[in-house]
């Protein structure tokens, strides 16, 4: 077998094409090379078909708590004997250990920017405002009324730990791996954007945890009290 782990055959997937909103199941059903074949995504019964050389999103179900996320491309579409789609060999694969970046509810005022490609710096021009709904080592999700993010679309952005301490503000790369849309009581859209944050150093992510722990901890006696 040409990939190892995480990647066998009937390992779960799921896949999302950068220009939609929701990752949908799949499977692992045979290699060509370091390329997978993959069964073919369906929305409820409908397959979903989408042009060759389509960038993608994966993700494979290893355990409970744990997956992993990659970027692909769509190579070829096969109908028989079953529909399966051929997809590039997984590249910038990160395991993710969702089970160790506990959630916690944080609400504070975050700034984000497009990335610039060459330089990997924020595009001053494109900063957006919104407040986070939770975060964790792993990530931030983020409540905006801004449509302009996509899966897959990856930003700079800045969290305050401490309104009182500048020292304290995470300034990372993140990527849009989920997006979902409600509408409120005046039927206007909400957009709950899931951020992950992307090589980021672990001095940082712990400074995270160990803000999140002390709010509990602060949340906690609280409640003794």
């Amino acid at each position: 077998m040409a990939i190892s782990s995480p990647f066998s055959i009937n390992q779960r997937l799921e896949i999302a094409p950068h220009d939609v909103l929701e990752y949908l199941p799949s499977r692992i059903e045979d290699f060509r090379g370091n390329d997978l074949m993959v069964a073919m995504p369906m929305r409820g019964a409908v397959p979903l078909y989408l042009p060759m050389g389509t960038p993608i999103l994966g993700r494979a179900i290893v355990g409970e708590g744990i997956l992993y996320a990659f970027e692909s491309i769509l190579l070829e579409i096969n109908m028989q004997p079953l529909p399966l789609w051929t997809i590039r060999k997984p590249e910038n694969v990160t395991r993710i250990q969702q089970r160790n970046f506990f959630r916690c509810p944080v609400h504070v005022p975050i700034r984000y920017f497009l990335v610039d490609e060459t330089t990997g710096k924020p595009i001053e021009e494109t900063e957006i405002r919104s407040v986070s709904q939770n975060l964790s080592g792993g990530g931030v999700l983020l409540l905006s009324r801004n449509p302009s993010l996509r899966l897959g679309t990856k930003v700079w952005i800045e969290i305050p730990l401490d309104d009182t301490d500048d020292a304290y503000i995470v300034k990372s790369i993140a990527v849009a791996v989920r997006i979902d849309m409600k509408k409120d009581g005046d039927g206007r859209l909400l957009f709950f954007i899931a951020l992950q944050f992307v090589n980021m150093d672990e001095f940082i992510r712990n400074k995270i945890i160990k803000s999140l722990n002390m709010r509990l901890l602060e949340e906690r006696n609280k409640s003794i009290l």
